[in-house]
């Protein structure tokens, strides 16, 4: 299963450049990057599955929470894709089947913490790959952190306004110019 997860995430790296190219060059849209939420959320799920193998070189009690979030971003990025949190990208009004979308995010996302809740974890525990004298862990302890802090950022600013949405709120990602100074200032 790990085979297949790794060639997931090369797919889903490669179709990322590949929307940035196709963006640039074919549509000349100013950029391979516009911090469109379409955008973002896909760049949730990359974020989400590369925690994956780092966190198994880190902490196997943060292993299993991955696991369960990496669902949720999938299901979040389809329910921002089709509701029209981005005005590039709205293909329908929202509909059940698109709050059933943002509710499967939301159960993987409340298992990620209950299964979380669960493992005993210490304080010695977190920090101990700070104290390891092997640069390869302390390594990946401080990638690990990194990752999990701008996955946290971005997870966050979609299932927000994706929520806010979904119970009628009228929300305003934020996107090109504003999106840059609000997710890269």
């Amino acid at each position: 299963g790990y085979l297949i997860f790794e060639l997931g995430w090369a797919f889903l790296t490669l179709g990322i450049m590949m929307g940035g190219y196709w963006s640039y060059e074919t549509f000349g849209w100013g950029g391979y990057w516009a911090w469109d939420p379409v955008e973002t959320a896909e760049l949730m799920v990359w974020l989400a599955a590369t925690l994956y193998p780092h966190v198994n070189v880190v902490s196997r009690v943060l292993r299993n929470f991955i696991l369960y979030l990496i669902p949720s971003t999938v299901f979040l990025a389809m329910y921002v894709t089709r509701t029209g949190l981005s005005p590039l990208h709205s293909f329908a009004n929202p509909n059940i089947g698109m709050l059933l979308l943002l509710v499967s995010s939301l159960i993987f996302l409340a298992l990620a913490f209950y299964n979380i809740s669960k493992a005993e974890i210490s304080r010695r525990s977190i920090i101990a790959p700070l104290r390891d004298k092997e640069p390869y862990r302390l390594g990946m302890y401080l990638t690990t952190t990194a990752f999990i802090l701008a996955f946290l950022f971005v997870f966050g600013s979609l299932l927000v306004p994706a929520v806010m949405a979904s119970t009628g709120m009228d929300v305003s990602v934020p996107q090109m110019a504003g999106g840059i100074r609000y997710f890269h200032p």
